[in-house]
């Protein structure tokens, strides 16, 4: 289940990967997005939206 943070990063990192389409750091999506939270955070909530199979992470710091 995504709460309001996890909704946050998931949409900072489908955004970020349409802009870029290429792989995005969670310290870039903490500093462009002001998620108000620390990268770790970031790589956590990914890794559950992954685990949702809402999004890849590759778990090098980079998220697809």
């Amino acid at each position: 289940m995504l709460n309001d943070r996890r909704r946050a990063v998931l949409a900072a990192l489908v955004d970020e990967y349409v802009s870029t389409t290429q792989p995005v750091g969670s310290k870039v999506l903490v500093e462009r997005h002001r998620l108000g939270c620390s990268p770790a955070t970031v790589r956590a909530d990914a890794d559950r939206c992954r685990s949702h199979e809402f999004s890849y992470f590759d778990g090098n710091g980079s998220l697809d």
